[in-house]
């Protein structure tokens, strides 16, 4: 179905086989120094402080806590936001449109999942 109407995603980073592939790496890489993921540490340790904090909470109130969507899920989309310098904001439309992102490039969606 995507093939017939001529859908075909850009060649990015993670799918680039081309010439553009090392331009790209270039400009993304300036964001990731080991100095300016180094600095990130203090919230990282943050982030996964305040998500332990919610799975224990959750774990008291409710008996049982789905460790990955409470504790895994958003830390490293709110690190890689911040690292960029943009907003953190809508964590879960961000997640839910990274997982049709994935399925677009690497997955296999059926004919109704295309439309």
């Amino acid at each position: 179905m995507l093939q017939h109407v001529g859908f075909a995603l850009p060649p990015v980073l993670a799918s680039n086989d081309t010439s553009t592939h090392a331009g790209i790496r270039k400009v993304v890489a300036g964001f990731f120094t080991p100095a300016t993921v180094a600095a990130m540490e203090p919230r990282i340790r943050e982030l996964a402080r305040e998500a332990a904090r919610n799975a224990s909470d959750e774990l008291d109130s409710s008996g049982s806590v789905d460790l990955v969507q409470t504790v895994a899920a958003f830390p490293p989309a709110v690190v890689m936001l911040e690292l960029l310098g943009l907003p953190v904001r809508d964590l879960a439309a961000l997640k839910r449109w990274g997982l049709d992102s994935m399925e677009l490039f690497w997955g296999w969606p059926d004919t109704d999942r295309q439309l």
